[in-house]
């Protein structure tokens, strides 16, 4: 529950892989559980050309028991039910995309902290465009380009770019660090992953998506 609140959108599949270890026997069985006691919500995707996905999303009442367990860590955001439709394949895929970079900072001896999504991301942007919003020009830029540092991100020629999500954890050596992952999809443009690309985020494809020539380093999801 906890990994499906963080995500707010997760394939059954990818849950049975990487928090079941395949087992989907015991996954099907907590879900029917879970179903039953009003925790959480399953959906079909259907999409064309392409086999149906079956996603799954914490209800109010599951996130509340969530928050009420403390087994997060400390300031990790929580969501349920599904949103934004048109996203949802793209969603669920990001809970994947977190599985292989998790992977890679725990080899180099990091230790995962938290999630956050785009978001929790673009509320803190927002309310700082806001507050910005009566500053002079260089003003307003310099404000933006701190708050953009202190969210582990940059500003670029005015823009602040949002990653799909944001991993916060410890190196070795016991420092904080963040890590930028973004998942390309058939709208990007090319301008727009050369910007993604520029803000050092780290671009993950989809499987069978066509990448612009600047994504040529892209890894695979």
């Amino acid at each position: 529950m906890r990994d499906i609140g963080t995500f707010r959108t997760v394939d059954v599949r990818d849950l049975s892989r990487f928090a079941y270890g395949g087992d989907e026997a015991r996954l099907k069985y907590d879900l029917a559980s879970l179903r039953a006691q009003g925790l959480v919500e399953e959906k079909n995707l259907f999409r064309a050309h392409r086999s149906a996905r079956k996603l799954v999303t914490l209800t109010a009442e599951g996130e509340r028991l969530v928050r009420k367990a403390r087994c997060l860590p400390h300031d990790q955001r929580i969501y349920h039910g599904f949103v934004k439709p048109k996203e949802l394949d793209h969603d669920a895929d990001l809970y994947k995309v977190y599985q292989k970079a998790a992977e890679e900072i725990r080899e180099k001896g990091g230790k995962l902290m938290r999630v956050r999504l785009d978001f929790e991301l673009k509320e803190s942007i927002n309310r700082a465009k806001e507050a910005a919003g009566h500053l002079s020009g260089d003003e307003r830029r310099r404000l933006l380009a701190t708050v953009a540092q202190e969210q582990g991100l940059t500003l670029n020629d005015g823009t602040i770019h949002l990653p799909d999500i944001q991993v916060e954890y410890e190196t070795r050596d016991g420092e904080v660090e963040r890590q930028n992952l973004e998942l390309l999809s058939r709208n990007y443009r090319e301008d727009g992953i050369r910007g993604k690309a520029a803000a050092g985020f780290k671009i993950y494809a989809r499987s069978g998506t066509p990448t612009a020539s600047v994504a040529h380093c892209a890894t695979p999801a």
